[in-house]
């Protein structure tokens, strides 16, 4: 089993799978596959690339950024080739449907020894309900697909999702935000789209600059958030002992604790530390794209500036260029 793991974790592996899938990428770029085989040789692309993506460098990350890339190009192609050629069976099928209301109009015409009128309202009522069908059939058609396409899109976000997770990163929930109120800050203070909001214990910080150091003690950033240009906010956290020894880190890189800790991932957006004894020493929530909470019960001096992280928000702190700053 360790000589597989070395051999499925070694660069050339890498190497060759990218190399045989962008053979194929290169051949599905010709001669264009079906929505569901694109779809599945996407996943699978994606599959590959989160489990080498640990070992990669950064050339080989970007070819198979690439790689993913063309896939999602070859994806989109299908579904073209799928419209069209849906698009040409309905012209067909309405060529037909022309055909036959032509001989049965020609079949009426040959029929004028019976009542004209009868014949025409018959024939009215045959052609609207033809109608009906067709529209209904072609609103039937219009559905299915949108409905892949939303499939499609869920499925594209799903992975973009389990690839952040994957690689450490903590994700934006849908938590409600809180009114300014509940957060200890006044209810006349203006704020605006780019505001972001850090609850600390009884502390809330208003930041809109980053990077943002939220925690520093002894000018080591011990809790630091970052913003991506997607929006997306990144975490880090340094938690030291009496000894300045690291004991729980949480980075890009994963989530460790030390020995005598816990540490728990229970979903996208939380992240805990617990002591031997089940006590709940922090826990971060990323509740939405522009709250964080931090609450627990770990001692690390902040009794000093009076702030608690096991009591509700109580006091706001707004623009201010760095957090709490311990020396």
């Amino acid at each position: 089993m360790e000589s597989a793991k070395k051999i499925w974790e070694h660069s050339v592996t890498g190497w060759i799978c990218w190399g045989v899938f962008t053979g194929f990428a290169i051949w599905f770029w010709c001669h264009t596959p079906t929505t569901g085989k694109a779809v599945a040789w996407l996943a699978v692309t994606a599959s590959l690339m989160g489990s080498f993506w640990a070992n990669l460098g950064h050339v080989a990350k970007l070819c198979w950024v690439l790689l993913l890339f063309a896939f999602l190009y070859v994806e989109m192609k299908a579904i073209d080739q799928d419209k069209h050629d849906s698009a040409k069976e309905l012209a067909g099928y309405f060529k037909q449907i022309s055909i036959e209301a032509n001989t049965n109009l020609q079949t009426i015409l040959e029929q004028q020894n019976k009542n004209f009128a009868e014949m025409l309202e018959s024939q009215q009522d045959t052609f609207t309900t033809t109608m009906q069908q067709l529209l209904s059939a072609q609103r039937n058609e219009n559905d299915k697909f949108a409905s892949l396409l939303r499939k499609q899109q869920q499925l594209f976000e799903n992975q973009n999702e389990v690839i952040e997770y994957a690689n450490g990163y903590l994700l934006p929930g849908n938590d409600p935000m809180p009114t300014l109120d509940s957060l200890g800050c006044p209810e006349n203070m203006e704020t605006d789209a780019k505001d972001y909001f850090f609850v600390f214990g009884n502390l809330t910080n208003v930041v809109e600059t980053f990077p943002y150091a939220l925690l520093r003690i002894s000018d080591h950033d011990v809790i630091g958030i970052s913003k991506r240009t997607s929006g997306l906010l990144v975490l880090t956290i340094d938690l030291l002992d009496a000894s300045r020894n690291i004991v729980a880190r949480f980075d890009e890189n994963g989530f460790e604790v030390g020995p005598n800790l816990f540490k728990r991932h229970p979903d996208k957006s939380t992240l805990i530390v617990e002591d031997l004894k089940g006590n709940q020493l922090l826990k971060v929530r990323y509740g939405n794209e522009h709250l964080i909470t931090f609450s627990g019960t770990i001692d690390i001096g902040l009794g000093m500036f009076g702030i608690s992280l096991d009591a509700p928000p109580s006091r706001c702190w707004s623009h201010v260029l760095t957090g709490i700053d311990i020396r």
